[in-house]
């Protein structure tokens, strides 16, 4: 029995840590038009009417018409796919991929 104990514990300690995308922020993704950008933050219309506002991650990867671009180059009307996680009742945007309007 003590052997089969300090075989299971043996097991516990030595057990490889969980995979890292296990432990990762689920994201979500939000699309709408762009009301306001700037400042370390997004304000969108989602395609349900309703607004949206997202803090930018600092490291957060920005494109307008799929050219990299900082977060002053978006537009009011520009539409947008913003891939956020959630941190408590806040979203923060990771990728900003916005497209100007035609």
């Amino acid at each position: 029995m003590a052997t089969l104990l300090m075989s299971l514990i043996l097991a516990a300690v030595t057990a490889p840590p969980a995979p890292a995308q296990l432990l990762a922020p689920v994201a979500d993704v939000h699309e709408g038009k762009v009301v306001s950008a700037g400042e370390g933050k997004l304000v969108i219309v989602s395609k349900n009417g309703e607004n949206e506002e997202f803090d930018v991650s600092p490291k957060a990867k920005i494109t307008r018409n799929e050219k990299d671009a900082d977060l002053d180059d978006i537009q009011e009307g520009d539409l947008v796919k913003v891939t956020a996680n959630r941190k408590g009742t806040t979203f923060v945007a990771v990728v900003i991929e916005a497209t100007a309007p035609e």
